[in-house]
């Protein structure tokens, strides 16, 4: 045994060790459902029952799948009701795509790449 040289010291360490000893068995004897001697908890499958009130809860928060539809959607910068967004395509301000602005465009094209030699190229761009 060692010798004790501050005795107000070592029965503070005593208290506080005993202190946490019993802290921790009566965590282990309330609570039934640690795994491992842990403070974690077991996680449990909702029941059906909380499921439902969960998906109520968030439906009435969202507005709803069914509320939506009788509900008219926001404005875009156009002004015009019936999309929320430029990137719809009912927006008149929508940025086509090029496959799309030449499909409304020219109805019906065929697209053809011409294959040159990088000498000839530089030929005919004597500009540059």
């Amino acid at each position: 045994m060692r010798p004790i040289i501050y005795p107000e010291a070592e029965e503070l360490i005593r208290n506080k060790k005993q202190q946490k000893i019993d802290e921790q068995e009566g965590l282990e004897e309330s609570s039934t459902s640690t795994v491992g001697g842990g403070r974690r908890r077991r996680k449990t499958k909702d029941s059906p029952e909380e499921l439902r009130a969960k998906k109520a809860a968030r439906m009435s928060r969202s507005g709803g799948a069914s509320e939506s539809s009788s509900i008219p959607l926001k404005r875009c910068s156009c002004g015009s009701t019936g999309h929320s967004s430029k990137r719809s395509k009912d927006c008149p301000n929508h940025d086509f795509t090029l496959k799309e602005l030449m499909d409304r465009d020219l109805e019906k094209y065929t697209q053809y790449t011409v294959s040159i030699t990088f000498d000839s190229f530089i030929a005919n761009n004597n500009h540059i």
